[in-house]
């Protein structure tokens, strides 16, 4: 069961980043951003989705509560929640750079909220208090004479209205009005493959390239990332390779990433990690394909571009 706030799942990955200008890994003395953050119960993780979380591994804190990071890249990272259930409500959720040492923060809401209780009846009324002691009476005034009539009086004011009357009856419902034009189409984000809304997929791979995922993009700019965790169960070491390029298996390389497994019959795991920046004037197609030495199941595999209106590069 998914909660509000929509969200990702995945074991701890490392980061390797094959970007085209060592610009790209330029440290920044700003805090992390978070944008986003998606929450599920099984498994029990936090998924944040934001910008500037840094190369390195964040520290991550839900109501200063450190929390296990599994896998992480300077636009998202997946933590384990804390063992015990999360009682629904607004948590401080931290992320701390690990270079630069600033924090991003939000305030997030996991769990459904109930609406609110009705209002409570009012009170009993207080005891009345205790009366204060007479005081003393006046001496009576001698009778004055009479005074001549006064003069006639002026009209007085109006009297303040009367009362409203009855409501009148409910008239007939009047007819339907026209139908009013369609809205303009909503702005997609984000783009992904369905294996990220699947805890339990899984892909086996071998010497023959898998294709693991297909993104078909409109012209623009996007954070491009691949990942996912690798195990084999082999006598000898395994090399295990995850491209993603443009224009289909044949196209332009945007990022590759490679695990090397050693030898282990009782499971060798490794994780692979990519990321880049790709920018396109015209719509197209970015495919993730993955190879290994010997056979090999890739659990969890992830494949997302999210839209960028603007980068900059910074010195």
């Amino acid at each position: 069961m998914k909660h509000s706030l929509s969200g990702l799942h995945a074991p701890g990955l490392s980061l390797l980043l094959l970007a085209g200008s060592g610009a790209l890994f330029a440290q920044s003395n700003t805090a992390p951003v978070i944008d986003a953050v998606h929450v599920t119960e099984s498994p029990a993780q936090i998924t944040i989705i934001g910008t500037k979380f840094g190369a390195a591994m964040p520290i991550v804190a839900l109501d200063e509560i450190p929390l296990s990071v599994v896998t992480h890249s300077d636009s998202m990272i997946v933590a384990f929640l804390p063992s015990s259930p999360l009682t629904p409500g607004t948590y401080l959720l931290s992320v701390q750079h690990a270079q630069n040492h600033q924090t991003g923060t939000l305030v997030a809401t996991i769990g459904a909220m109930g609406p609110q209780g009705p209002k409570g009846d009012a009170g009993a009324p207080g005891p009345q208090g205790i009366a204060g002691p007479p005081g003393p009476t006046g001496a009576t005034g001698a009778t004055g004479a009479t005074g001549p009539p006064g003069p006639a009086g002026s009209t007085g004011l109006p009297g303040a209205p009367g009362a409203n009357g009855a409501t009148g009856a409910t008239g007939p419902q009047g007819p339907v009005g026209q139908q009013g034009p369609a809205g303009t189409a909503g702005t997609v984000r984000a783009y992904t493959t369905p294996s990220v809304l699947d805890a339990s997929y899984v892909a086996n791979i071998g010497l023959g390239e898998q294709v693991i995922g297909t993104l078909n993009l409109p012209a623009g700019s996007y954070i491009v990332s691949a990942n996912g965790t690798a195990q084999t169960l082999s006598a000898q070491s395994n090399t295990v390779r995850c491209s993603v390029v443009s224009g289909g298996a044949a196209g332009s390389l945007i990022f590759s990433t490679v695990v090397e497994l050693g030898a282990d019959p009782t499971g060798a795991v490794g994780t692979l990690h990519g990321e880049n920046v790709y920018n396109s004037s015209v719509p197209g197609t970015l495919q993730l394909g993955c190879i290994a030495a010997t056979a090999t199941t890739l659990y969890y595999p992830r494949f997302t571009a999210i839209v960028i209106d603007q980068l900059t590069i910074q010195p």
